[in-house]
């Protein structure tokens, strides 16, 4: 017959019952608190990496536009060079046929890159009497713009049938202060593209823009994926370059406590 437990024994029993309940809440919750700890650190590294990586981006953005911005300015400034050059204003002429091929060949010399030129009387009377959709509403602005800005209109990249990219220009002729005609040039633009292309991001990648709807003309190598930033404009030109940062996987995805935001991340970030 089973010996009766007596009250103390049973008192010693509950109290061992109640200490090991302790302990593996104890274990418990350091095991919950390490956890947490680990996935907060996992989160506060995943939201730098992602913060060094656009800081990347932004500094490589800024000497992008930069060079790009002096490269077209010597583009433009080269341009009115050669535009001033006295053997191509005099043959013009009456801005015939045989004038356009004289000036282009001149031209061609003074710019060894030149894809093509067209030449245009000053009164432009093209930008009324021609059809602009066969004249091209592209090449009708810039002539425009030439003429009511001073001279020299925005710069623009235009991509060709075989994939290559042209630098557009349209600069007036100019002689003293008389304006003797409006040129239409197009040049080599892989100085431009070529520059982007040839830049690569562990994340997120640049793209060079172009017009108010932000076309991608070309584009470094990166991931993508992200949101993408306002587009910096390079200055003179209807160009500017976006910037579309990569975002890393976080727990703070999953389970919202761990966002950036929250207090228990920025405490272990900050």
């Amino acid at each position: 017959m089973a010996r009766k437990q007596t009250a103390l024994e049973a008192s010693q029993g509950r109290s061992e019952n109640r200490e090991q309940i302790r302990r593996l809440g104890l274990t418990l919750g350091l095991a919950l608190a390490l956890a947490g700890g680990i996935a907060c650190l996992l989160q506060a590294v995943q939201v730098s990496r992602e913060a060094a990586a656009v800081e990347n981006l932004e500094q490589s953005r800024k000497a992008l536009v930069a060079e790009l911005t002096q490269q077209l300015a010597a583009a433009q400034t080269a341009m009115g060079q050669a535009l001033s050059d006295p053997t191509l204003r005099g043959a013009l002429g009456d801005f015939d046929r045989e004038a356009q091929t004289r000036a282009s060949l001149r031209l061609r010399q003074l710019v060894p890159d030149l894809v093509r030129a067209e030449f245009f009387p000053p009164a432009l009377p093209q930008l009324i009497e021609a059809d602009l959709q066969k004249f091209g509403y592209g090449r009708a602005n810039m002539l425009a713009e030439a003429r009511d800005a001073g001279g020299i209109a925005r710069a623009q990249l235009q991509r060709e049938n075989d994939g290559t990219v042209s630098l557009v220009l349209s600069q007036a002729i100019v002689d003293g202060t008389s304006v003797l005609g409006y040129a239409y040039v197009l040049r080599s633009g892989a100085a431009f593209t070529d520059q982007i292309e040839s830049m690569s991001f562990g994340g997120g990648r640049l793209s060079l823009r172009q017009g108010m709807l932000g076309a991608v003309i070309s584009e470094s190598r990166g991931t993508s994926g992200g949101a993408e930033d306002r587009a910096m404009p390079i200055p003179q030109s209807i160009l500017s370059v976006g910037l579309q940062r990569a975002e890393l996987f976080k727990l703070g995805d999953v389970f919202p406590l761990l966002n950036y935001r929250s207090p228990l991340v920025l405490g272990i970030v900050g």
